[in-house]
């Protein structure tokens, strides 16, 4: 699996590789980018052909496997081939060609990242049931990850009482709510 996160520029770079060996119980490889404002800092994805992909412009970053439904698979099962096929093959059908049909073009379990580099924006799809979820930090701090240790690591949120009663009570925390204040989940096929 991959991670991500991107937050306001920070300073010390050592807390994002700590936390992120800490999720991983291993050290992880993570490869970041600095714009003006902001960082990025995310993890590899693991399935064949699904590698981010840098251009001029965008940095491009798939979680999970999604099934694209507008060309050929065959790169997922063969390793000789360019490590970032799919991801490049979503980068030219949405943001070259501008002709994804997100409800029709990509299937399974996916959450993909577009970061302008240049604009500084952030555009994240994910699938119909949010699969892979995605959270934003909700204050005055700008945070947005895959993994709600790295938020919570980064920012240091107390627990949310009233999401703890509706777990002990439900056994579940109801969506978009987290364990943590100010931690929410972003909404499916958003």
């Amino acid at each position: 699996m991959s991670d991500f996160v991107i937050t306001k520029r920070i300073k010390n770079y050592q807390n994002i590789y700590d936390t992120f060996n800490r999720v991983y119980g291993e050290k992880v490889d993570l490869k970041s980018f600095e714009s003006k404002n902001l960082s990025l800092f995310y993890s590899e994805n693991i399935y064949n052909g699904f590698k981010s992909f840098e251009s001029e412009t965008f940095i491009i970053i798939v979680l999970g496997g999604p099934v694209l439904r507008f060309r050929d698979n065959s790169f997922i099962s063969n390793s000789t081939r360019d490590c970032n096929e799919g991801t490049k093959s979503i980068y030219e059908r949405w943001i070259i060609n501008n002709e994804m049909n997100w409800e029709f073009d990509i299937d399974g379990p996916y959450s993909i990242i577009f970061f302008d580099k240049k604009l500084e924006s952030i555009k994240i799809v994910n699938d119909l049931l949010s699969t892979i979820p995605i959270y934003q930090k909700s204050d005055k701090s700008f945070t947005i990850s895959s993994h709600i240790n790295i938020i919570q690591s980064i920012n240091s949120d107390f627990i949310d009482e009233v999401s703890l009663a509706d777990y002990l009570l439900n056994n579940v925390i109801t969506f978009p709510f987290t364990i943590f204040k100010n931690i929410k989940q972003i909404y499916p096929s958003s």
